[in-house]
C-alpha cells in the first residue's frame, strides 16, 4: 500500500517521535510509507538516516490555503492509497487538500479533537480518547486504539525483583492530554 504519512510539527517531542515510528513501522511491514513534513522539521534528519522517502510542504498554519494547494498537487502526483495525518495542522491541511478523494486517517493524541469528525478513520493513543471520539459522533467501527510504539531490539533482562517494586514512568502532564 502507498501511504502518505503527514506531520507539519517542527519540534522534537512525543508527536514527532510517534510520527517517525509510524513511518518506520509501516515501511517495515512492507508498505510504501512516504513522509510529508515541513522543510525545517526536526524529524527530517532522522527520516533521512532511516532512508524514509520524504517530501516537504512549507506552510504558515492550518489555514494556509496555498499550502493546501501544494499538498493536493503532491498527493495527487504521487498517487497515494491512504493519507495518515499526525496532529491538527496536518489533518486540517490534508482534509482540504484531498477533499474526499483519498481515505484520510487522523491520529489523535490529545483532546483537541473537534476537527476529526471528517476522518474516514481515527487512531487514538488511549482508550479514553476512543470513547471521546465515539461520543463526538465518529462511528465505533472507525475508531482504533493504537498506543504509541516503542522499538526494542530484544526484551530487557528482568533480573531480581525489588521489594517494594520500583515503578518508573515518563510523560508530560498537561490538561489537553486529559
Amino acid at each position: 500500500m502507498r501511504i502518505a504519512n503527514i506531520m507539519f510539527s517542527k519540534g522534537g517531542g512525543g508527536i514527532e517521535r510517534a510520527f517517525i515510528d509510524y513511518c518506520e513501522g509501516l515501511r517495515d511491514l512492507g508498505h510504501q510509507s512516504i513522509a510529508i513534513t515541513a522543510p525545517d522539521a526536526m524529524v527530517n534528519s532522522e527520516l533521512r538516516e532511516l532512508n524514509i522517502e520524504t517530501h516537504h510542504v512549507s506552510n504558515l498554519g492550518e489555514w494556509d490555503f496555498f499550502a493546501a494547494l501544494r499538498l493536493r498537487r503532491l498527493l495527487l502526483e504521487l498517487k497515494f492509497n491512504v493519507v495518515i495525518a499526525n496532529a491538527n495542522r496536518a489533518f486540517t491541511l490534508s482534509r482540504k487538500a484531498i477533499k474526499g478523494r483519498i481515505p484520510l486517517i487522523g491520529i489523535v493524541q490529545n483532546y483537541s479533537t473537534s476537527r476529526y469528525n471528517a476522518a474516514d478513520a481515527v487512531f487514538t493513543t488511549t482508550h479514553d480518547l476512543v470513547e471521546t471520539m465515539i461520543k463526538q459522533g465518529i462511528p465505533k467501527d472507525n475508531v482504533f486504539h493504537i498506543p504509541n510504539m516503542i522499538k526494542c531490539s530484544e526484551l530487557p533482562h528482568r533480573g531480581n525483583r525489588n521489594e517494594p517494586p520500583v515503578i518508573g514512568t515518563m510523560g508530560r502532564f498537561v490538561a489537553k492530554k486529559g
